[in-house]
């Protein structure tokens, strides 16, 4: 049974309302602390997980806040723009397609922050059909520097001149001289 005053308007009667409330209320009501805030103490928030040493996390050099490093200004790493290169194909291997090894070089920062150059061997499968354009991203195999993401490596399909046939879009054409009689 209720004590008495606790219905709805402070009367004694229930009713089956609908009594709404936010949510992070509800949560601290049963874990001490909001879902996200990690103990923030707002009205009718518990302390429960915060400390002197930066709350939960603060012997990890973090904040209460798993969030609050990125939305108060700290800012992640930039990724440069892609490294393009472009991949001369014939129009056989557009046609029946192929696989092609590239050897690249690139930097990378090693252990010690200095560049060092890291040589790899990647492997593009030529689809049939595929067309000048197409491009085909290796991401974070570009060159590194140092406070900033690796690049992407982006491969660009180009056309080897045929000589016999010219592409136009997915048709092939052919010139060729009629002698007639």
């Amino acid at each position: 049974m209720p004590p008495p005053g606790s219905g709805p308007s402070g009367g004694d009667g229930w009713s089956n309302g609908f009594n709404p409330r936010n949510a992070e209320d509800i949560f601290a009501e049963f874990f001490g602390s909001s879902p996200l805030g990690f103990g923030s103490s707002g009205p009718g928030r518990s302390k429960r997980f915060q400390s002197d040493g930066g709350g939960m996390f603060g012997g990890f050099g973090g904040s209460d806040n798993i969030f609050q490093s990125y939305s108060e200004g700290a800012s992640m790493p930039k990724k440069p723009p892609p490294i393009e290169s472009k991949l001369p194909c014939s129009l056989e291997e557009l046609y029946c397609g192929s696989s092609r090894k590239m050897k690249i070089s690139r930097t990378v920062v090693g252990v010690n922050g200095h560049q060092v150059t890291n040589t790899e061997i990647l492997t593009i499968d030529v689809k049939p059909g595929w067309k000048k354009g197409t491009k085909i991203t290796f991401p974070d195999k570009g060159n590194e520097m140092p406070n900033l993401l690796p690049a992407d490596l982006v491969f660009v399909i180009d056309e080897k001149p045929h000589n016999i046939y010219k592409r136009n879009s997915n048709d092939l054409i052919v010139s060729q001289r009629v002698i007639t009689s």
